[in-house]
């Protein structure tokens, strides 16, 4: 399932074009990890968000220039495929996100499942 808040943007099908040219250049790597991802329209562009059942892994603000580099290097970064599907936690970090653009959220409720290194771990 693909979301979208604003249908006639074009933003839809450009999405959806970058994951299916993205997942090119990354085939035959296995990686490790599977995550559902989704995106909203913004005042500030494309946001997407991706995530699984240990938490929200990914806000990645981009714009459609730049989408199909980004989330190829994404995948390899985080060493997990992205899918444009529908899981309760991209719902809910697209639920707030939406909210918090729409001037009504300060604060998230979304779980957050942070991978770094041991630094940056501790200073979280």
């Amino acid at each position: 399932m693909v979301f979208s808040i604003h249908e006639d943007t074009g933003t839809e099908k450009s999405v959806e074009e970058a994951f299916r040219k993205a997942a090119r250049l990354t085939d035959g790597t296995d990686y490790p990890l599977t995550l559902q991802a989704g995106w909203l329209d913004s005042p500030i562009g494309t946001v997407l968000v991706a995530g699984d059942e240990a938490g929200l892994r990914l806000v990645l603000y981009t714009d459609q220039n730049t989408m199909i580099r980004k989330l190829a290097l994404v995948q390899k970064k985080l060493k997990a495929r992205l899918e444009l599907a529908s899981s309760p936690v991209v719902d809910s970090a697209r639920r707030e996100l939406e909210e918090y653009f729409a001037g009504v959220r300060r604060t998230f409720e979304t779980p957050l499942a942070l991978s770094g290194t041991v630094f940056q771990e501790r200073v979280w």
